[in-house]
């Protein structure tokens, strides 16, 4: 998809085995993201607290935009910043309601 646009995009290798980066990075003229990607069925995504940690890290140390990018069955791409995001313990969590109010795909390209 981001490559349709004009983005230049790297598949960080191994990312879905140790998690120690985002799924993807994107780059376009000053525009640089880090996507975590999930597809997930349920009202909630989670994402556990180490793993968020890592993304966060990621973000502060490279100033590229690390988000969540959720794939949301018959209703598309979510791309959630990690601030929306709310610690639950072991976890980080969205609910679905919320995160149909983050930046779709056009809204981000």
């Amino acid at each position: 998809m981001f490559s349709n646009k004009g983005y230049r995009v790297i598949r960080a290798a191994g990312s879905g085995v140790n998690s120690l980066s985002p799924d993807i990075l994107v780059f376009s003229h000053g525009a640089y993201y880090g996507f975590e990607c999930k597809a997930w069925k349920k009202k909630n995504l989670s994402i556990s607290k180490e793993q968020f940690e890592r993304l966060k890290k990621w973000n502060d140390d490279t100033g590229i935009i690390v988000m969540v990018a959720w794939k949301i069955p018959r209703k598309g791409w979510r791309f959630i910043p990690l601030n929306m995001f709310k610690e639950t313990g072991k976890a980080y969590s969205i609910n679905l309601e919320t995160a149909m109010k983050m930046l779709d795909f056009e809204a981000i390209v």
